[in-house]
């Protein structure tokens, strides 16, 4: 893999001798010298919460589940292969305007509400803990964990193409990597009320009936 440029990787979760959270692991420790990022998606046949925690926490940038919908696949592929490789890029990448890209989320989903609807209350359940996390990697003034932190976060809400979500944990991502903690406290305030405005706009998609809508 040295020897040649991926746009991206579709990484099968159960390989032999070496799987895929473990070979995701060994390309994110060799980008921490090396530089940029490359998009890697895991091919699974379990997608469970569990599951995505797990993809997500070894450096995966998603999760396609089995048997895979090819048009749904295609444009999630799209999705990531297009965006700029490295974070620093990303942030000037990224649109600032954009609380839920619904159309975006949706043909991601195929338009399937059920889908869209179980990918929502996953992140609606978590979305609190990924906070705290984050909030305590800052108050104990611990880089290494809130690089993590955020790039969890970050792998979560670029699922609902929520770019100033993702914008801002980007943000802080790399006060992480480059342990540059002053400016991070303002960063995560903007963040919290971000994510609230997120959260609410989920929650008129996957629970319309109880915002009065139809």
């Amino acid at each position: 893999m040295d020897s040649f440029a991926f746009d991206l990787v579709l990484m099968d979760v159960q390989m032999p001798v070496m799987n895929g959270i473990t070979a995701t692991e060994r390309i994110r420790e060799k980008e921490k010298v090396s530089g940029g990022h490359i998009p890697i998606i895991a091919m699974t046949a379990f997608a469970m919460k569990d599951d995505q925690e797990r993809f997500l926490a070894s450096g995966m940038d998603g999760y396609i589940a089995k048997p895979m919908d090819i048009e749904e696949t295609i444009r999630y592929i799209e999705s990531l292969a297009h965006k700029p490789n490295k974070p620093e890029q990303l942030i000037e990448h990224l649109g600032s305007n954009i609380v839920l890209d619904r159309k975006s989320f949706m043909d991601r989903c195929a338009n399937n509400l059920e889908l869209a609807s179980e990918l929502i209350n996953n992140y609606i359940e978590g979305y609190t803990k990924y906070l705290d996390d984050i909030r305590e990697a800052i108050e104990a003034n611990d880089p290494k964990r809130l690089h993590h932190s955020a790039h969890f976060l970050k792998g979560t809400s670029s699922i609902f193409s929520a770019q100033r979500t993702v914008k801002l944990a980007l943000e802080l991502l790399l006060m992480g990597k480059n342990a540059e903690m002053d400016k991070a406290n303002g960063v995560f305030s903007q963040l919290v009320k971000e994510v609230e405005l997120l959260v609410g706009e989920l929650k008129e998609i996957a629970h319309p009936n109880e915002n009065g809508q139809k």
